[in-house]
């Protein structure tokens, strides 16, 4: 990890974003129900300009039934005996398009920052990076989601579709590298080599259906004996992130 070799940073980049396409192939398989796609949960949900109220979807072949639920011992429930509030046929969505709803969570993701741009320091212009690592992230997220009933196949069979917008703001913390060399240490370090940092920040994530991008401040700490030199130490940056679900 500190040989005192030059990194293509182009290189790194694509290695940091195949490891977390090949995560995210790996988890789809076992995770069915993604934070775009609807899933069998309670949701905030409003029926045009009625009032909001809380309801368990439930997912019974091509029909989509919600109950009204309340809360017993911290946990909701739907009451015995309760039958549907509200029934939509998949086939035949007459409501769809006026029902919206919303999910509010813990996200707990695993994200990595291919692209860091870092203001000027001294003498050093500004940079945009492309290094390897990869972060835990936590925040709080708002889901919301629109039944669309209004698409049609050349057969002119319905096919209901959910259009998603997610947004979570939280924190970060994680690992990678960077360089260190003379030109970034003012002439102190007369080596090159790539430097373990500590990366901390804030982000905020936006989803649209299931293209999902987000933009972090962080600041890096370098590990070694070093640090006091580089100057880059805890100086704020701006990133782009990318990353997968783990909740």
């Amino acid at each position: 990890m500190m040989a005192f070799t030059k990194k293509n940073h182009c290189s790194a980049f694509y290695q940091t974003l195949a490891g977390v396409l090949l995560v995210g192939t790996s988890c789809s398989s076992i995770k069915n129900s993604p934070k775009y796609g609807l899933g069998e949960e309670v949701y905030l949900s409003k029926i045009d300009e009625g009032n909001s109220q809380q309801l368990y979807l439930e997912e019974q072949g091509e029909v989509l039934e919600f109950y009204e639920v309340e809360r017993k011992d911290g946990k909701w429930v739907v009451p015995d005996g309760k039958s549907p509030l509200l029934v939509i046929d998949k086939t035949n969505p007459e409501f769809a398009n006026q029902l919206h709803l919303t999910k509010k969570s813990f996200d707990l993701d695993l994200i990595t920052i291919p692209i860091k741009y870092r203001p000027a320091q001294s003498v050093v212009p500004s940079q945009i990076n492309s290094v390897l690592n990869a972060a835990a992230y936590l925040g709080y997220r708002l889901d919301y989601y629109q039944l669309d009933g209004s698409a049609t196949s050349p057969l002119g069979k319905v096919n209901l579709t959910t259009d998603h917008f997610g947004v979570s703001f939280g924190g970060f913390l994680g690992i990678g590298n960077s360089d260190v060399n003379e030109f970034l240490t003012a002439g102190v370090v007369p080596i090159d080599y790539q430097g373990i940092v500590l990366s901390k920040g804030i982000a905020a994530i936006f989803a649209v259906n299931k293209f999902t991008l987000g933009l972090a401040i962080g600041w890096d700490n370098l590990l070694d004996s070093n640090r006091s030199f580089w100057i880059y130490q805890n100086k704020p940056w701006l990133g782009l992130t990318i990353g997968i679900n783990l909740n």
